[in-house]
């Protein structure tokens, strides 16, 4: 794996490409409804208490439960409704767990036809991807080990931190990946990547995978 082959180096700190926000009526009512489900719960309440105050019950019950239906009817429609920036967040995630757990049929259906990966800086030459491929290949054979320098290199242990993403246009996606890994011959080391997506026949597949920071490590910098 190009993080294992890098854990020699020595490098400062992220310097990561800015992402564009994604809508906000996007992020609120479809990605983070629970902000908007709350206030409107509170509101209701709050208007139901005036108005009882006021001797007007009734109308602040039927206000209160008209906010209630709201916040319900937001949760439900962010239960059933995925964004394509939630998918792409969600992809990352799994090609990163498949790629530390050598798990080759999950790569293979993430990559698109004209996938490659590298380490920015130019550390080696990039992988294409039949080489990303074969070289996961090689390692779910080896137990999970993957063969770097000539000597097999396993993942101890790997927590993923933060996934980041933007849907940059309708078929474009970009995504930023925090990674700490506990190699089997090294020390824990904090990673960032970078993976540019395309929307092919209703599903993100991998363009690109950069590999742009290892704490500690130098020679590496962002595209």
């Amino acid at each position: 794996m190009l993080f294992l082959m890098t854990a020699q180096l020595d490098l400062p700190s992220p310097m990561l490409r800015d992402l564009p926000y994604p809508p906000l009526l996007q992020r609120l009512v479809f990605e983070s409804p629970w902000a908007v489900a709350g206030l409107l719960v509170v509101l209701g309440v709050g208007v139901f208490v005036y108005l009882n105050a006021r001797r007007r019950a009734r109308q602040g019950l039927l206000v209160a439960g008209v906010c209630m239906v709201l916040g319900a009817g937001v949760l439900l429609v962010a239960s059933v409704v995925t964004t394509k920036r939630e998918e792409l967040l969600r992809e990352s995630r799994v090609l990163f767990d498949a790629l530390a757990r050598a798990d080759a049929p999950t790569v293979e259906r993430l990559l698109g036809p004209a996938a490659s990966a590298g380490a920015a800086g130019a550390l080696r030459d990039d992988l294409t991807r039949q080489e990303l491929l074969d070289l996961v290949r090689d390692a779910q054979e080896a137990g999970g080990e993957y063969r770097v320098a000539g000597e097999r290199i396993g993942v101890l242990d790997y927590r993923i931190r933060e996934v980041r993403g933007a849907v940059v246009s309708d078929t474009i996606g970009r995504s930023q990946i925090n990674v700490v890994i506990t190699p089997t011959n090294g020390t824990i080391a904090p990673t960032w990547w970078e993976l540019d997506w395309d929307w092919i026949d209703g599903a993100w597949r991998l363009r690109r995978l950069d590999l742009v920071w290892v704490a500690g490590v130098r020679g590496i910098g962002p595209r």
